[in-house]
């Protein structure tokens, strides 16, 4: 995934950098057939959740960059050798993660990709990532922050678990 490569000049090395986050993960999660949201996860430190705004202007930044300088094939050809290696020697899991996580893929990978479905990377396709980064508007934008500390902006509370949570509008800045 060209967002979140590790190396030098990435977004995640910034991020790092200025002490804002400790890992950056995407992946596109499919909820349904045709329906599915490309998921940028941060997590953040202490003083990274007083920068939340900056820290979004920087990845919109990031992916312009990435549209402006092109898609660059080496990236995907390492980030493919690497999921290779993480399919390759993934930990054992538990047979109930294990059962759930074929029952998944089952719905949308064929039989043959059940096992390796959503790590492999098979095909280089710059139309489509170009495609998908289009995609990545501020205007497709949504931000949900998950903190256990930031209790006066949950204003609303869930119906069944009554669990607070709070929604606001995303500046234009």
């Amino acid at each position: 995934n060209l967002i979140s490569h590790e190396g030098k000049g990435t977004i995640l090395s910034e991020l790092r950098r200025r002490r804002w986050c400790t890992a950056l993960n995407c992946d596109h999660v499919k909820y349904a057939n045709g329906f599915g949201f490309f998921e940028i996860k941060v997590d953040l430190t202490d003083d990274g959740f007083t920068h939340i705004d900056d820290i979004v202007k920087l990845i919109f930044q990031y992916i312009k960059l990435i549209r402006v300088s092109g898609i660059q094939q080496w990236i995907y050809e390492e980030q493919s050798r690497l999921s290779e290696i993480e399919f390759a020697f993934e930990d054992e899991r538990h047979a109930m993660s294990l059962v759930s996580r074929i029952a998944s893929c089952m719905r949308h990978y064929p039989m043959r990709e059940i096992l390796s479905g959503g790590i492999l990377m098979e095909e280089f396709d710059p139309e489509l990532i170009n495609f998908i980064l289009n995609m990545l508007t501020v205007e497709n934008l949504r931000i949900l922050i998950v903190d256990q500390t930031s209790y006066y902006k949950c204003n609303l509370t869930e119906e069944i678990f009554k669990t607070k949570y709070g929604c606001e509008k995303v500046s234009s800045s």
